[in-house]
């Protein structure tokens, strides 16, 4: 997963701490008013950050790190959803390129 950083504009802390996020920033992350958003920071060697997220993104991303705990705790379930990703990418995949990369993997290991 590729991380791309993108500067949107700056923001000046108020008297009361309020930040007004830039325009572009809003629109793109479809930041409305009224929506929660969840602060995170970090300090490390002088290098402060601040993260920002959408209160329904942690959400699912919580919910997610749950699945895959249950995933975990049980090899059975695990090994399901392994065999059932595999299929999904083997019926992605044209039969004819399967063939080749086949090919082409049993070749590479015979030579080595």
């Amino acid at each position: 997963m590729k991380c791309h950083l993108q500067c949107y504009g700056s923001a000046t802390v108020g008297e009361k701490g309020q930040v007004v996020l830039p325009a572009e920033a809003r629109r793109l992350f479809k930041i409305e008013p009224g929506d929660k958003l969840i602060v995170f920071g970090a300090e490390n060697s002088g290098f402060e950050r601040i993260v920002l997220m959408k209160a329904e993104a942690v959400t699912k991303m919580y919910a997610h790190l749950m699945d895959m705990e249950q995933l975990v705790k049980d090899p059975k379930k695990l090994k399901a959803q392994g065999e059932k990703g595999l299929k999904t990418i083997k019926a992605a995949l044209d039969k004819s390129k399967v063939r080749k990369l086949v090919k082409a993997g049993k070749k590479k290991n015979q030579v080595g």
